[in-house]
């Protein structure tokens, strides 16, 4: 196989990335289609002027104008996971080719605990820091806009599954395996982190997507387990509409006193799961031909 060109590594990385932004434009262009034929089915076209037709529907238009995003985020992520296997299924390919590919052992099941603990007390510790500190209140007013109209059952499948499948599809399954061909795994995941930070609006929810996506991409080198970041990804997000959509945590609310108690809890909570992730987890790097056997040693690591 010929070297590669320095633009076609940086096209091979970036082809993900940009699949999803197509399917997104092309869902935008869909959902914003049904919304107008919806907004337009309801407008009294006989008993109004023109002029008062157009305020109504601008008014639809704004007040839905975040549910839109919402089922565009949505729409766009469901097409693009079987995408992104096909993307990795060629990698593998690819790697057998060069005869780069490595396989491991697989991390025991306390791995996922130890990770699944990491992410929901990070994202507890780091929501409640932005709220403390008051850089949350416009991040969260928008949050309960966007999801105003939407139950809480499609919230924790579109926002909770769907889309942290397919971020993590995105940038760790794919984009990070490529970019660690070209170099080491810190750089990879600085630059998997930025991009998938980039995603977000606002410096606040910028700042947080990057330190939990430089989590996701520690948990997954130390782990080579796809099913370990997507994990993280469900876990936080869901625990971000537990706090936001539902009660479970108003307690938390009762005084400052306990939400600085709770975020000292989860931050406790994040440094020991790190702790037990370094002593504990381990997985070994086996032979192509001691891998299809690896199912017996799938609990070869300390954990």
């Amino acid at each position: 196989m010929k070297q590669e060109s320095f633009f076609s590594k940086i096209w091979r990385v970036f082809t993900p990335l940009a699949t999803y932004y197509v399917l997104q434009i092309i869902a935008t262009i869909g959902v914003c289609t049904a919304f107008a034929m919806k907004f337009v089915g309801q407008a009294d076209l006989t008993s109004a002027s023109l002029e008062s037709i157009y305020q109504s529907m601008m008014r639809s238009v704004l007040n839905s104008i975040l549910d839109i995003s919402f089922w565009c985020t949505v729409f766009s992520a469901a097409a693009v996971i079987p995408i992104l296997l096909l993307f990795r299924k060629k990698d593998r390919r690819r790697a057998d080719q060069l005869g780069k590919r490595a396989y491991y052992t697989r991390p025991a099941a306390g791995a996922y605990l130890i990770f699944l603990a990491l992410a929901c007390a990070a994202s507890l510790a780091g929501n409640n820091m932005m709220l403390i500190s008051g850089l949350l209140r416009d991040a969260e007013g928008m949050m309960d806009l966007a999801v105003l109209s939407q139950p809480v059952v499609m919230i924790l499948i579109g926002m909770g599954i769907v889309s942290p499948v397919a971020e993590e599809m995105i940038f760790r399954v794919v984009m990070y395996d490529r970019v660690r061909e070209y170099t080491r795994p810190l750089y990879a995941g600085i630059l998997t982190s930025l991009l998938y930070a980039s995603l977000h609006m606002g410096l606040v929810q910028v700042v947080y997507a990057f330190l939990m996506g430089s989590l996701f991409s520690y948990a997954y080198e130390k782990t080579h387990s796809w099913a370990v970041p997507v994990l993280m990804h469900v876990g936080a997000n869901m625990m971000e509409i537990l706090l936001m959509e539902t009660d479970l945590f108003r307690f938390m609310f009762g005084s400052k006193k306990q939400l600085i108690g709770m975020t000292l809890f989860g931050c406790a909570i994040v440094v020991i799961m790190v702790y037990l992730s370094e002593v504990k987890v381990r997985t070994i790097e086996i032979s192509e031909t001691a891998a299809g056997v690896s199912a017996d040693s799938q609990g070869q690591g300390e954990l």
